[in-house]
């Protein structure tokens, strides 16, 4: 049992499924939790290396007495699996096990953030923030800089303002309205759109209206039967997600998703989304060596954790990072911004130098 007496919580729990918000209860100071993943496939020596020798590689640097099986585990439970005897099986494992780490921190720190007035929770640090080598970790940077999926998330998940919504023990979707900053009330506005997974468009929605939102504080907005919600208009979860919107003043502010079953049970998925990638500028500053690049990405379906990274021939770019990367693209059109530090500005950048990933990807294998 948690209360606001609960003092100092050092959670980590790898036979639970991390995925599922009901795990995690929350207390006075959060002080350590998170979840491994390994370093992008481009980080290894992959040119070098042949499937079995990156795994021999990867498993000689996993120092955990755990070893690789809680990341499996968790994969197992919530995504498709590769193949084993496939020739991209730890390129695949490599992104699988970054989507899993993103969501179970997404999961756990949104847990937090929601029951702050519940629990007084004064802060929440998760385990942990870069690394000292090219090795499976918890970190969210990987030695080097580059970002895992999870550091990307980091800056949506922390907002100061923010939409939280998961489904509860009863089964019922808690919705709330998080806001970090001072002054007077705001009125917000939240919207919930029921999407099929193959379908830019909602089935269905809920909205709220004039939420008022003082300073610093968590609202709870509601806590709705959305199952029921979903029975009574015969929508099955497992075809459906929530896409959630929060205005302020207007403006969309931020946005969130709460799966209302298994990703991997989604089987609109199977079908290939088309995944088109454009590089629309590329400009280099001679003074700095900072390349900047806009991405525009076009699918013919939506995209589960669309992820992109760079082949590993372009190892002359240093310390690259895109403006958002593993998200869900629910729109036929998006454009991402990608910065590295090109020495001498002497790359010569092309589409093809961009690979994608994506769950869609795997669904059938």
């Amino acid at each position: 049992i948690v209360t606001r007496s609960t003092p100092t919580v050092h959670y980590y729990n790898y036979d639970l499924d991390g995925w599922n918000p009901i795990v995690y209860r929350g207390g006075r100071f959060i002080s350590e939790y998170g979840y491994q993943s390994y370093p992008a496939y481009t980080s290894w020596p992959v040119r070098v290396l042949n499937n079995e020798e990156l795994a021999d590689l990867i498993n000689h640097r996993q120092h955990s007495p755990l070893r690789n099986a809680p990341i499996k585990t968790m994969i197992e439970k919530n995504l498709p699996m590769p193949l084993e005897t496939s020739p991209n099986y730890w390129r695949d494992m490599i992104y699988l096990s970054q989507v899993s780490q993103a969501m179970i921190v997404k999961t756990e720190t949104e847990v937090y953030r929601s029951k702050r007035l519940e629990h007084g929770t004064m802060g929440a640090l998760y385990w942990q923030l870069n690394d000292v080598w090219i090795a499976p970790s918890w970190s969210s940077i990987e030695y080097g800089g580059k970002f895992k999926i999870l550091h990307y998330w980091m800056k949506e998940m922390l907002a100061a303002h923010h939409v939280v919504a998961y489904i509860n023990t009863l089964k019922r979707l808690d919705l709330y309205a998080i806001r970090d900053t001072l002054g007077p009330d705001e009125q917000w506005k939240i919207e919930v759109n029921i999407h099929r997974w193959d379908s830019f468009m909602p089935v269905d929605n809920l909205t709220y209206d004039a939420i008022t939102v003082p300073e610093n504080t968590v609202v709870k907005v509601d806590s709705y039967d959305i199952y029921e919600h979903l029975h009574k208009k015969n929508l099955a979860p497992r075809d459906h997600l929530l896409l959630i919107n929060l205005y302020r003043n207007g403006v969309k502010e931020a946005e969130n998703f709460v799966f209302l079953d298994k990703v991997k049970n989604a089987a609109q998925l199977t079908t290939s989304p088309n995944v088109k990638l454009t590089l629309a500028t590329v400009s280099c500053n001679p003074a700095n060596s900072i390349v900047r690049v806009s991405i525009e990405l076009s699918v013919s379906r939506p995209v589960a954790f669309l992820y992109m990274e760079l082949t590993p021939e372009n190892s002359a770019l240093k310390q690259c990072q895109f403006s958002r990367n593993g998200f869900l693209q629910f729109s036929p059109i998006q454009t991402v911004y990608m910065q590295c530090v090109d020495p001498g500005c002497k790359s010569k950048l092309a589409s093809s130098d961009i690979s994608t990933l994506s769950v869609n990807r795997l669904m059938n294998k």
